[in-house]
């Protein structure tokens, strides 16, 4: 749960929110089971979060670039 801090309530539980249909792998099998991975679902807006605290449920967009997106 390594996505950084909830802006919110600053809990490092912070998991990695994806939309679309994914390519299910190794790598995205293992973020879900150990509850980094939230499915956002397929329709997207532009603007959707792509990190939700696992501790309050705030959501929001990270600021910084992902280098694996």
């Amino acid at each position: 749960m390594s996505e950084g801090l909830c802006p919110k309530c600053g809990s490092s539980k912070v998991a990695r929110i994806i939309y679309g249909l994914p390519v299910w792998s190794p790598q995205l099998e293992r973020a879900d089971r150990e509850g980094r991975l939230i499915m956002g679902g397929c329709c997207m807006t532009g603007d959707d979060p792509d990190s939700q605290c696992l501790s309050c449920g705030h959501r929001w967009i990270r600021s910084e670039p992902r280098g694996d997106r």
